[in-house]
């Protein structure tokens, strides 16, 4: 049994349980067997909607589940698995210039080494050639952020391109 259907079947559950309970201390009668009948079918509903809209747009998530998302990324990488973190704590202004600049510059000289042979400590001028622009900003001035995270999206874009 997947994680989302016991999730959503003790959700259901639970509901019934508020609207009987609640129904119960309002003194009102409610049939049990029609009140949980009538929250599966709405619940149902929805769930089924919201799966159907996620198949659809593969990409997208609602702006709750994307915490779970950053934490759900499987990696053997320490850069990658420090980058996630640092990307799911970008709300303390100060993660860019502890944790997030030095990983994407750390990535970037290892991809430079690895996949082009090119060490940009001793081959400046090469590595800048290989970089473009927005990644000679990054490693040139890594204390300045990027404006946007568009920006940000394309900076790593950019590092997986290399």
């Amino acid at each position: 049994m997947s994680r989302t259907l016991v999730r959503r079947t003790l959700l259901a559950l639970v509901l019934c349980l508020v609207v009987l309970g609640g129904a119960a201390l309002l003194g009102l009668r409610l049939h049990p067997v029609v009140v949980p009948a009538a929250l599966a079918a709405v619940l149902a509903t929805s769930w089924r909607l919201a799966d159907r809209a996620r198949a659809e747009h593969p990409g997208w998530s609602a702006p709750w589940a994307r915490d779970r998302e950053v934490h759900a990324t499987p990696t053997h990488d320490r850069r990658l698995s420090a980058l996630a973190w640092a990307v799911h704590g970008l709300r303390d202004g100060r993660t860019w210039e502890r944790t997030l600049s030095p990983l994407l510059v750390d990535l970037v000289d290892h991809r430079l080494l690895t996949r082009h042979g090119v060490d940009r400590a001793t081959d400046p001028d090469r590595a800048r050639q290989l970089l473009g622009p927005e990644l000679t900003r990054l490693v040139d001035d890594p204390l300045t952020p990027p404006r946007s995270q568009g920006a940000l999206t394309t900076l790593i874009a950019r590092i997986e391109q290399l």
